[in-house]
């Protein structure tokens, strides 16, 4: 429905609120979280999210593993957030 800003508010819920919610859907509402910043072109937040997946998850993980290919994708397309 392209309200980013309140999906991110959602995300952050399921992150910081969601003490029963399991690694999986933390680290799926981090992934979501930073597509939605990459959609309002706020590139560092978005770099940023997909670095904190692979320090979490491992880089060699299959969620490290598609961080990795967001943040290589991303080396384009930073510029400064606006």
């Amino acid at each position: 429905m392209r309200e980013y800003s309140k999906a991110i508010e959602a995300y952050n819920e399921v992150r910081f609120y969601g003490t029963g919610a399991s690694a999986n859907w933390i680290t799926s509402a981090d992934y979501q979280r930073a597509q939605c910043y990459e959609v309002l072109k706020q590139y560092s937040l978005a770099k940023s999210m997909y670095e904190e997946i692979i320090r979490r998850e491992g880089g060699d993980s299959p969620f490290g593993i598609e961080a990795r290919k967001q943040l290589d994708r991303l080396e384009g397309l930073l510029v400064p957030d606006r």
